[in-house]
């Protein structure tokens, strides 16, 4: 397991380097899509949808459309669209903090209802491609940044909780994570904008109280995407969101932090840079 998962993180991350910093905006965009469509495909299975035909079929209607609006919509139309759903995305992760905190009793609302779940993975999904697609238009190196803060997060937290976790975090979501593994998150991901201030300075366009807010609270905010998958995977009865990734599990399995982190991050620098008027 260990061998798969590293000769495939071999091939995975020099490919989503290299289209990070060489493919223009809308196919990067598609290549999002493709990504989304996986996601949406496994969270079909998620909401126990036993066709196969069907999943497949959702999958590419989600795919199709995001690579459609990308070629059709306009500068202006994009933008507005993209304010939008990044808007609205702030209200859903505020939302998934309180399922989070309330499961098991806030599945009462939502697990036995296909409607909502099927807004929930446009909520999780769509806020992650425009997190994305906008931050690289800022500069590619934006995105690099918020992976690496939440990769480095995860790190963290792994070594911190498998050596000291004791006290669970969310015990009834997911029994692994720790409030050790979770102050490991903090203390290692703050590494990283201390070495960004250090390093590159005028790559920062905020104040450096600022900046250390925000990379805090998009860790924060990473952890309950993880949980909220946990959760949704607890409530379907599955491990993993799916097998294709050999030795990672599935797509969702692999972005789940980062759906979170990348809207959350886009927003919160945004605000920061421009005010509330952004």
């Amino acid at each position: 397991m260990f061998k798969q998962r590293v000769i495939t993180s071999l091939i995975l991350i020099p490919l989503a380097i290299g289209g990070l910093f060489y493919l223009d905006s809308f196919w990067f965009t598609a290549v999002l899509a493709v990504v989304g469509g996986l996601t949406a495909w496994e969270w079909t299975n998620m909401m126990h949808i036993k066709s196969s035909a069907m999943r497949m079929l959702l999958g590419a209607i989600f795919t199709c459309v995001v690579i459609a609006c990308a070629a059709i919509f306009t500068p202006i139309q994009t933008a507005m669209v993209n304010h939008l759903i990044l808007s609205i995305s702030i209200g859903w992760w505020v939302a998934v903090i309180g399922l989070v905190l309330t499961y098991p009793k806030s599945s009462m609302i939502w697990k036995q209802t296909h409607f909502l779940k099927s807004l929930f993975i446009l909520f999780i999904l769509l806020p992650f491609i425009v997190g994305m697609v906008e931050l690289k238009a800022m500069s590619p190196w934006w995105v690099m940044y918020v992976l690496c803060l939440v990769w480095i997060s995860d790190t963290g937290a792994y070594l911190v909780g498998k050596k000291w976790g004791k006290h669970k975090l969310a015990p009834k979501v997911s029994p692994g994570k720790t409030w050790q593994g979770f102050g490991g998150a903090l203390f290692f991901s703050c590494l990283l904008p201390v070495g960004v201030l250090l390093f590159k300075p005028e790559f920062i366009p905020v104040t450096t109280l600022q900046f250390f807010i925000i990379s805090v609270i998009t860790v924060i905010v990473s952890v309950f995407g993880d949980l909220a998958e946990s959760m949704f995977k607890r409530e379907a009865g599955v491990k993993d969101s799916s097998q294709l990734i050999p030795g990672h599990g599935g797509v969702f399995d692999r972005i789940d932090s980062l759906t979170a982190a990348v809207p959350i991050f886009f927003m919160l620098l945004q605000f920061a840079i421009n005010g509330f008027n952004a």
